[in-house]
This record gives structure tokens, C-alpha cells and sequence, in this order.
């Protein structure tokens, strides 16, 4: 049985002297322009360690599909040299559950560049989750992420 996806969920924070829409941008520059329409933006808010005011964004986009292109599309971005780290140590970025996660760096997000390697706190979290049809051994699984990011 194929490996589907259920869907991609992209979480980021927003702190007081950020831009809403420039942080939402940032997540948006990581999504096929296509599926820009698609996506859900979830909204919550959340107090710092002194008492400042933080977004937290969930923005998710759903559908096989989605997905496959969205995790081909951030592979393609990166460095060939965090492409070749991704790939060698692909069974570390996805859990037993046959869950993939990455960090990018926001910032960097933002001005159109996708990187892994980064120097501050601010980072884009996402993770890609299967759906729950048929158990699929990990080994297959990274298999599928293996095929699905190194699409020409």
C-alpha cells in the first residue's frame, strides 16, 4: 500500500516586534503559489517569559498531494549541501508514526531562501504526517520521503 499524507502542518511564533503578515509570508514562501488558497491559518495567543505578547501561528495545508509537492518544493530550496545532510540522515527527521519534521530559519524564509542551518531562535517548525490507513514499516516510510525529495 502507497504511503499517503494527511497533511502538513507549518508552526511559527510571532513576537511583538515582528510584522503578522511578513511572519505568515515567511511560511507562505515555503508552499507551492497554487495551494497558497488551500491553507488554514490557525491563531492563538500566548504571553512570553516577560509577560510580551506572542502568535502563535499553525498554518496547514492538507492533501497528499499538498504535501508531496510542498516537501519537494523546501528540498529543492536548500543548499546542495543541507540536501545531501537531509537525505543521509533522513531517518532522524522522521519519527516512529512515519512522521517527518524540519526546522527552517524564518528569517531567511522570508527573503525567499530555504535553510536549516541558522544562527538564532527563529524557525519555521513543520511536520508532515501520514494518514492512518495501514501501518507501514519506518524503513518504507523514509523510503517515500527519500523519493519524494529528490523529485527532479
Amino acid at each position: 500500500m502507497p504511503v499517503l499524507f494527511e497533511d502538513i502542518d507549518f508552526e511559527v511564533l510571532c513576537h511583538a516586534t515582528e510584522d503578522e503578515d511578513k511572519v505568515i509570508q515567511a511560511v507562505k514562501n515555503l508552499i507551492p503559489v497554487e495551494f497558497h488558497s488551500s491553507i488554514k491559518i490557525n491563531r492563538a495567543k500566548l504571553e512570553g517569559h516577560y509577560h510580551n505578547p506572542i502568535i502563535k501561528f499553525n498554518i496547514i495545508l492538507e492533501g497528499d498531494l499538498q504535501v508531496r509537492r510542498t516537501l519537494n518544493l523546501i528540498f529543492k530550496r536548500l543548499h546542495p549541501e543541507e540536501q545531501r545532510d537531509l537525505i543521509e540522515n533522513l531517518e532522524l527527521y522522521v519519527d516512529e508514526a512515519g512522521s517527518f519534521y524540519l526546522r527552517v530559519n524564518k528569517n531567511m524564509s522570508y527573503k525567499g531562501v530555504v535553510a536549516l542551518k541558522f544562527d538564532t531562535g527563529d524557525i519555521i517548525r513543520l511536520k508532515a504526517k501520514l494518514r492512518k490507513e495501514k501501518p507501514t514499516s519506518k524503513t518504507e516510510i523514509i523510503k517515500e520521503y527519500n523519493r519524494i525529495l529528490s523529485l527532479e
